[in-house]
């Protein structure tokens, strides 16, 4: 499916398309943003959350970065063909992100079958709601507690999220339908403003299994974040604004502003003011790294964006999905060999699982890539087709 291509509309509409649109091209720094973030998030995720508490808002940045990075890619596919093809970045998904995470999901199933024990049915529910993408929707009814597959939420709630984006955009950017961009641009932000209200006045426990507690656990999901990500896109399309004189000397230091934030959230996560989700801190430190990210992608030369382009930060960030999906089911079966071994001595069982488990991850990430991602890529860039 095909949208065909739209006379050019007047106002709003008409700075999202034609060819003087911006480019985004290849950015190093948001690679090593990724490579960053996802090194972060496994060492939160090893250390058994005694540390970096603020850790959840690596997985805002993920998902900022992800909806940026989405729609700027159908804005200028959009621009070069003279249409978005549905088709086409479904099937650009699929060769990107299925055949890891069901080969994960493969590894998974035999030892849930075989080594499950009295746990075996919920290992298998897990390994179906990953399957069919609704892991979120489990997350959200029974809580966190004794999942095994917890890191795979967010490819459910991304995946959700990009089936029904793509309509909405292709449908906004019809021409003649302006009313359409506004009421999308409307919605948007209420989403922005509406998710963090009830993160912070929804005070159920997770997993609960009521519709509150449901609804509370849905918003600490964050898919606001995903929006916000596509919103910066939008408005990184903006011709009348891109070179405006104030925005140019005050997006830097809006940047600045939001790294200190960022990196305050994440260091000071385990103090009150600052806890993930409920603190007004938090909430609004998603809502500034939006600068931050146009920011970095106005002026990739700055020295932050240097720091991130260094190619050990970039060499992660291209293996992050692999090392994102596999990272806690190897340090769930390394742990439980380690504890076997250092009986009744928690804290060294901790202190050895996590190199071997962070080596491990790697080199299972660099097999991710090499034999699964890789030749699936390939497949993925006769789809590519803002490139052609």
């Amino acid at each position: 499916m095909t949208t065909a291509p739209s006379a050019a509309s007047p106002g709003f509409l008409a700075t999202l398309k034609g060819p003087t649109e911006r480019k985004l091209g290849w950015n190093p720094a948001l690679d090593g943003a990724r490579g960053v973030s996802v090194v972060l998030v496994m060492s939160f995720h090893f250390m058994g959350s005694r540390y970096l508490d603020g850790a959840p808002i690596l997985v805002d940045m993920f998902f900022m970065l992800s909806g940026f990075l989405i729609t700027t890619l159908m804005f200028e596919e959009r621009a070069a063909r003279g249409a978005i093809s549905l088709r086409d970045f479904y099937l650009r998904r699929v060769f990107r992100l299925f055949p890891a995470v069901y080969t994960l999901l493969a590894v998974f199933l035999v030892f849930a079958l075989i080594f499950g024990g009295v746990h075996r049915q919920q290992l298998v529910v897990e390994f179906l709601a990953a399957a069919f993408y609704v892991y979120d929707f489990l997350i959200a009814w029974v809580g966190v507690q004794g999942q095994v597959l917890i890191q795979l939420w967010t490819l459910s709630l991304e995946e959700q999220f990009y089936f029904v984006w793509p309509l909405l955009l292709i449908a906004a950017m019809k021409a003649g339908k302006a009313r359409r961009m506004n009421a999308l641009l409307v919605g948007m932000f209420a989403v922005v403003v509406i998710m963090p209200i009830l993160r912070m006045t929804l005070t159920p426990e997770l997993g609960g299994k009521t519709f509150e507690s449901f609804l509370f656990g849905f918003s600490i999901l964050r898919p606001d974040s995903l929006v916000l990500g596509c919103l910066v896109a939008i408005f990184f399309r903006l011709d009348p604004a891109k070179n405006s004189p104030a925005l140019q000397r005050f997006l830097p230091i809006g940047g600045n502003i939001a790294l200190v934030m960022f990196a305050m959230t994440l260091c000071l996560g385990g103090f009150t003011p600052f806890a993930p989700f409920v603190s007004l801190f938090y909430n609004l430190t998603v809502i500034a790294m939006a600068l931050w990210i146009l920011d970095v992608v106005r002026r990739p030369q700055a020295k932050f964006a240097a720091l991130l382009a260094h190619p050990l930060c970039r060499w992660f960030g291209k293996r992050s999905y692999g090392i994102y999906i596999w990272h806690l089911l190897i340090y769930f079966i390394i742990l439980k060999f380690v504890e076997g071994v250092f009986v009744g001595h928690a804290k060294l069982a901790l202190l050895v699982t996590f190199p071997i488990a962070f080596a491990v991850t790697i080199g299972v990430s660099v097999l991710s890539w090499n034999y699964v991602e890789t030749p699936a890529l390939k497949y993925k860039e006769r789809f590519a087709r803002i490139s052609k």
